[in-house]
Formats: C-alpha cells, sequence, structure tokens
C-alpha cells in the first residue's frame, strides 16, 4: 500500500512536471519566435506587404516610424532586432552607440525624389518656380531637421540656390508619409516625396523628377541589432532574413525601389 501511494505521488509530481515545462516552453517559444523590426515610414506599406508573404512562420511585430524616430528609439533601449532605416547617417548613428552588429549592416535599396501635385490643382505653367510665386503656393516636404527624405531635398534646394528663397513656402511634415498625405488633401497643392510614394495615391501626379546629382545617394540601409541578440531568438532572426531576401526582392521591384544586393 505505501508503495502504490509513493508510486502514485511520483506519478502526479511527473504530470505537475510536464505541465510546467510544457507551459514554460509555450511561453519561451512565442516571446524567442518573435521578430522585432523597425523600419522608415517610407517602407511601410510594402514590409506589411512582405510579411503577409511570409509572416505565417513567423511572430513579427512592426514599428513603422521615421528614421530619427526610430534610431533614438534604439539607442534608449527599445526591443528590436532588425532595423531599416532611409539614411546611411542614422545607421552610422547607431553604429556609433554599439546598437548595431556592424559585421550585419547592408545598402540594399535605392530611391529617388519627385516634385507632385494634387491632380486638381490648377493646370501648372512651363516655369514652376514662377507658378509657386504668383500664386503663392505651399510645398508639402518632409523636415528636414529630422526626416532623411526632408534633408534630400533640402540639399536638393540648396544645389539650385533656392532653399532661402522658398523656405516660407515650405509646409514641413514630420514623416515623408504625412507629406505626401497633405498633398493629397490639398493642404498644400504640390511637394517633393520619394518617387515610390506615388504606388500609393490616385489623387497626385509627377511634375518632375529631382536630379540625384543634386543630393547624396538615398540608400536603405539593414541590419541586426545587438541589444536583442542571443542564442535564443538568432535563428528566427537569420530564418526570416533569408525569406526577406528571396521573396523581398520581388516585392521590392514591384515598388519601384532599386533593389543593390
Amino acid at each position: 500500500m505505501v508503495i502504490l501511494t509513493l508510486k502514485i505521488k511520483l506519478v502526479i509530481i511527473a504530470i505537475i512536471l510536464c505541465i510546467i515545462f510544457k507551459c514554460t516552453y509555450n511561453i519561451f517559444y512565442k516571446e524567442t519566435n518573435k521578430i522585432y523590426i523597425f523600419a522608415a515610414t517610407s517602407l511601410g506599406p510594402v514590409l506589411q506587404n512582405i510579411v503577409n508573404n511570409i509572416g505565417h512562420d513567423f511572430n513579427i511585430i512592426l514599428n513603422i516610424a521615421s528614421s530619427s524616430t526610430i534610431s533614438h528609439q534604439i539607442k534608449n533601449g527599445a526591443v528590436c532586432d532588425i532595423v531599416i532605416l532611409a539614411n546611411t547617417q542614422w545607421m552610422d548613428y547607431l553604429s556609433l552607440h554599439k546598437k548595431i552588429l556592424v559585421s550585419s549592416r547592408l545598402n540594399f535599396l535605392s530611391n529617388s525624389l519627385v516634385f507632385i501635385k494634387n491632380i486638381n490643382a490648377l493646370r501648372l505653367t512651363s516655369n514652376i518656380l514662377d507658378f509657386i510665386d504668383n500664386n503663392n503656393l505651399y510645398i508639402s516636404i518632409a523636415n528636414p531637421n529630422f526626416v532623411p527624405a526632408g534633408k534630400y531635398v533640402f540639399c536638393a534646394l540648396k544645389y539650385f540656390s533656392l532653399f532661402n528663397k522658398y523656405k516660407k513656402f515650405l509646409l514641413l511634415a514630420s514623416n515623408v508619409r504625412l507629406a505626401l498625405l497633405w498633398i493629397e488633401k490639398y493642404e498644400a497643392p504640390i511637394g517633393v516625396v520619394y518617387y515610390t510614394d506615388i504606388n500609393f495615391s490616385k489623387y497626385i501626379s509627377i511634375i518632375a523628377n529631382i536630379p540625384t546629382f543634386t543630393h547624396i545617394d538615398i540608400l536603405y540601409s539593414l541590419a541586426k541589432c545587438t541589444d536583442n541578440y542571443n542564442k535564443f531568438n538568432f535563428f528566427y532572426v537569420y530564418r526570416f532574413l533569408y525569406y526577406f531576401k528571396n521573396i523581398g526582392q520581388r516585392i521590392f521591384l514591384k515598388y519601384n525601389f532599386k533593389y543593390l544586393q
């Protein structure tokens, strides 16, 4: 009887341990299976498309914001596995603060700028600058003080010695997608955005392409972060990047990005 009671106790203990192990494993698996991706605003819809194509194999948490906002979040300790920025200088900033694995850093996309207008805007004259002067038009752009898209526009305006003359007309947005939205909503009838942004609006048309020699190259950098890089989640990160490279290339090209490698 004593032996039987002991066996029953051992069985009960074994069952309890199995339940604890299973619960612990499930919690652990769910946490390590999470992949936190921080990406520039201009990549938001594209990454969502990629996640929809390969996300069933992963638990992907997307954080979409301006490159400057993302960089400060990571620098201040935000949990992130993969970061994709629209400006190499902000990636330099993260590298300086030892927040990325330098060996994983990769410039893999490029973009360009376009001068656009709301489709309902008045017919523009051949001399767009005179048209702006005569009609006191606001020009919607991303804020050059901290948004990469705005910095590129600022460089282009400086190249043509136009910034000081037209700065009073500039309507500064916190990110490039907001700059596009203001043009759609006619808050400003014209503006400058990325070429790839024209995919997301049927209310705008291109006036002109901004020459690439007027600003530094628009490069998107990808890197793995250091703070959340450990032996428990690295397998999922590498597996995701494998699919990201093979499936993502086709999707990036579909959205008119130039894929570098």
